[in-house]
C-alpha cells in the first residue's frame, strides 16, 4: 500500500498517502506539540504537504501538518518511507 498509517490505539488516527509526505526528518522539541504518543521523546518529525485530519478519541478530528514519531527502530522506518 502506499499509504502510512499512523495509530495510537483509540486515541490518534492519520492516513496519510506517501505523496503527501513533505519530509522525513529527525525531531526537534517545537515539532513536538503533535507527538505520537503524547508525551514522548519524538525522534522523527512527519512533515506534510498539507494540513490533514487526524482521527482522536470519540470521533474528533485535528488537521495536523507535522507529526512528531517514536519508532522502535528509526533507521528502518525512515528507510521505508523513503521507498
Amino acid at each position: 500500500s502506499s499509504d502510512l498509517e499512523l495509530r495510537y490505539g483509540l486515541l490518534f488516527r492519520l492516513r496519510v498517502d506517501r505523496d503527501s509526505i513533505a519530509a522525513v526528518r529527525r525531531a526537534q522539541p517545537a515539532d513536538c506539540k503533535f507527538a505520537v504518543p503524547r508525551k514522548s521523546e519524538a525522534t522523527i518529525c512527519i512533515e506534510l504537504g498539507r494540513p490533514m485530519n487526524a482521527e482522536r478519541l470519540f470521533g474528533i478530528t485535528r488537521a495536523v501538518t507535522k507529526v512528531a514519531v517514536t519508532p522502535d527502530d528509526e533507521a528502518e522506518f525512515v528507510r521505508q518511507l523513503q521507498l
